[in-house]
């Protein structure tokens, strides 16, 4: 792969003109969806539209510059930044049609395989729509919309194949007021970093497998991410971690030199703020086995806080801005802090910026520095026949037997068609960063497994069990370890009261319990999960409820009721709302009626509003409740109780 020694490099550019900021931005997560097919959103005619072409990018001296790089262990580098100025709606070429205005501008990198933008300024107002696609209408990033306005005012976009992209801001004509975008700058790319045939610079090498090769170990790539670092040039690899809690928190490891861009050992201030415009690529891998292949849809998420790193061994810990959107199955990965040697090992990564690869290990691993070979703070894996890293690897997780994180990759000088003897990388150990460092943001533990009780954790994704359709109770669990500080709550389509459909319709805990009252499509329950993260953390799953089949026999005379006996239940009454929801047991399959004495006549709606100035009465605390059965032959079977609504709630006045 490379080798990475202490050295002094050049701290390159770092946003547009060192832009840092220290206040949080929401996520803003981008679908790149290929659409070749006519009359998508991308497919516009490009002619006619404010142009910016960029100075020429003479590749040869980069890629000189490279190969020095990997040497000496820096990230991989695809593409030179150059400096724009470029405010939309201002530059753009204006044209109205049915009540939106849309402004378009194109950007022109004469040469480049691909091109990505860096935006300074970025704010769109309520109901506008951002979209970048390049110039053959191929791909496209977004639309973005204002509730995606990242805090800081700062977007990164992903990279377009191609060497001109437009940028589309399109906004309703009656808005109040106009959105700010400014491109301060734009990313030549001047190696090939999508699958093809006519790579001419780039792209893993021949015996590299893809990940689709071999799905078994599907669930564990889904954890494994690209990211873009913050200069917008270059790439490393990483992965989302589980935690003891299984809280689905978005921590991210990667390797501590993918920050480190002076390569002096330590994180300054602009280093440790680069992580803020990070951009994380999931989901990216071809989508059959041979030849590859680009996969035509993946998301993005922009940003990430840094939690803990330590030089020593190379690791980085990070919490992405947002939630991992369920759309894209991410796994929260397992690990393994032991002082075992690992066996058995595969590596998961993105070599040189391609689709996503695995590599297999031959032997079990041996203890090492990455500078020392006596010492202890690295893991020592040989390659086997299969796979090896390249750069753009870096930060990428090496699995034991058991598919648990063990370790990230710092470096090495495997390559594919390189000496046997040299067909082996370094990995930042585990075991070394979980516990080495003094204080928790130089360690693991604290944020994984802050008891410190496991040794080891497995892979998860986040699971709501529960029926499709429920008719009686319904019971749903999310697979956290930990009910603390997780809610959750039904909800149903518009036009639908929920608490005519199930009751109650929220909660505490990672499981939901509620009855059903009556028959509804579409409805969903949400589990929330609050864990000390700054972002929202939501799953929902899908359901429908119906009530009990009508399975009573007919005859000529009557309908046949069972005999078990009709209890009214004690019913559930809100004291904010005054609703009380009304419930029977036994009977027959025949419906149910209920009347509220003095407050409703019979109906089988099981959900009664006690009148206000009934409640505000302070000589009534009771109501009379009746259910019955009848099937208009036989006498009714009938069962009543009274229900004490004051003693319900003892806190009101």
């Amino acid at each position: 792969m490379h080798l990475s020694y202490p050295t002094t490099l050049f701290l390159g550019l770092i946003s547009c003109l060192l832009i840092i900021s220290e206040t949080a931005h929401s996520q803003i997560v981008s679908h790149r969806i290929s659409t070749s097919q006519t009359g998508t959103a991308a497919n516009k005619a490009s002619t006619g539209i404010p142009t910016l072409t960029l100075p020429a990018v003479d590749p040869t001296p980069l890629l000189a510059e490279d190969q020095r790089d990997a040497a000496l262990g820096r990230p991989f580098r695809f593409g030179m930044k150059q400096l724009t100025d470029v405010t939309l709606p201002r530059d753009g070429g204006r044209h109205t049609h049915a009540g939106w205005t849309t402004n378009r501008y194109r950007i022109q990198a004469t040469g480049a395989f691909s091109v990505n933008l860096l935006f300074d300024q970025f704010r769109l107002v309520a109901g506008a729509e951002f979209r970048i696609y390049n110039t053959d209408s191929t791909f496209v990033i977004g639309p973005i919309t204002s509730a995606q306005n990242p805090q800081n005012g700062q977007f990164w976009s992903d990279l377009l194949p191609g060497s001109g992209v437009i940028v589309e801001l399109r906004e309703p004509a009656t808005a109040p007021a106009s959105s700010t975008i400014h491109l301060c700058g734009a990313v030549h790319g001047y190696k090939n970093t999508f699958p093809g045939t006519d790579k001419v610079f780039s792209g893993a090498g021949s015996c590299q497998k893809n990940v689709i090769c071999y799905p078994t170990y599907q669930t564990e790539a889904d954890g494994v991410a690209m990211i873009l670092l913050a200069d917008g040039t270059r790439w490393c690899t990483g992965t989302l971690m589980n935690a003891s809690s299984q809280q689905f928190r978005s921590f991210f490891l990667t390797a501590f030199h993918c920050l480190d861009a002076n390569a002096n050992g330590q994180l300054e201030t602009a280093e440790r703020a680069d992580a803020q415009n990070w951009l994380f690529r999931f989901g990216y891998q071809s989508p059959g086995c041979s030849p590859s292949a680009e996969d035509p849809d993946f998301v993005t998420i922009n940003g990430a806080d840094l939690r803990a790193s330590r030089y020593e061994s190379d690791f980085l810990l990070l919490e992405l801005r947002q939630q991992v959107t369920p759309a894209v199955n991410p796994t929260y990965l397992g690990w393994d802090r032991s002082n075992a040697l690992p066996s058995s090992m595969v590596g998961i990564h993105h070599p040189n910026g391609d689709v996503k690869k695995i590599s297999f290990a031959s032997g079990t691993a041996t203890l090492t520095d990455y500078i020392n070979p006596t010492g202890t703070t690295h893991l020592q894996v040989q390659w086997g026949e299969f796979g090896v890293t390249e750069p753009g690897s870096s930060g990428s997780p090496i699995l034991n037997a058991n598919r648990r994180v063990v370790g990230q990759l710092h470096g090495g000088p495997s390559e594919c068609g390189g000496a046997l003897v040299n067909r082996y990388d370094l990995y930042g150990r585990l075991a070394t960063s979980w516990n080495s460092g003094n204080s928790y943001d130089t360690r693991l533990r604290d944020w994984l497994d802050p008891s410190n009780l496991l040794t080891t954790l497995g892979s998860t994704k986040a699971v709501i069990s529960g029926p499709a359709s429920v008719s009686t109770t319904g019971v749903f669990q999310l697979n956290s370890n930990s009910s603390s500080g997780i809610n959750w709550t039904v909800t149903a389509p518009a036009g639908v009261v929920v608490s005519r459909v199930v009751s109650p319709t929220a909660g505490t805990g990672a499981s939901a319990t509620f009855m059903v009252l009556s028959g509804a499509s579409n409805l969903s329950v949400t589990f929330g999960v609050s864990a000390g993260q700054p972002y929202p953390i939501r799953f929902t799953r899908a359901f429908s409820t119906q009530l009990p089949s009508q399975t009573a026999t007919a005859n000529s005379t009557s309908v046949s009721v069972a005999t078990t006996p009709l209890t009214t239940s004690t019913p559930t009454y809100d004291c904010l709302t005054r609703i009380l929801t009304l419930r029977a047991t036994g009977g027959s399959p025949l419906p149910l009626e209920f009347m509220v004495v003095g407050v409703r006549r019979w109906e089988t709606d099981p959900v009664v509003e006690l009148p206000e100035a009934l409640v505000g009465d302070r000589l009534t605390n009771s109501v009379t409740i009746y259910t019955r059965q009848f099937n208009g032959v036989d006498p009714p079977k009938l069962s009543s109780r009274m229900f004490n609504f004051r003693a319900a709630c003892p806190n009101n006045p």
